[in-house]
């Protein structure tokens, strides 16, 4: 198992077992290529910054691409399709 984060330490107060902890910044391509080489499934969350999912997401996406990512499973806001908080609108297929 893989985990990536901007932050790639630890989580504070738990230890991770077994875990290969790889930098992978949203907005960085090139940290995103480098922790998801080797990835069969992606466990992608989706980005927190309003306003840079769309451009952090295309980046991930992208990225699994080139380095031949299998699944990706994304989390996304509960019945974006029709909800009418505004966070919605970023999660919301074109």
């Amino acid at each position: 198992m893989r985990r990536s984060s901007r932050w790639p330490g630890p989580p504070r107060g738990r230890r991770i077992w077994c875990v290969d902890l790889r930098a992978g910044d949203y907005e960085d391509r090139e940290s995103l290529d480098a922790a998801l080489e080797g990835v069969d499934t992606l466990m992608f969350i989706s980005a927190s910054e309003i306003g840079k999912r769309v451009s952090q997401h295309r980046n991930v996406i992208e990225a699994a691409k080139s380095r031949g990512v299998k699944r990706v499973v994304y989390t996304s806001l509960l019945h974006a399709d029709r909800s009418p908080i505004s966070l919605a609108d970023e999660h919301r297929p074109d």
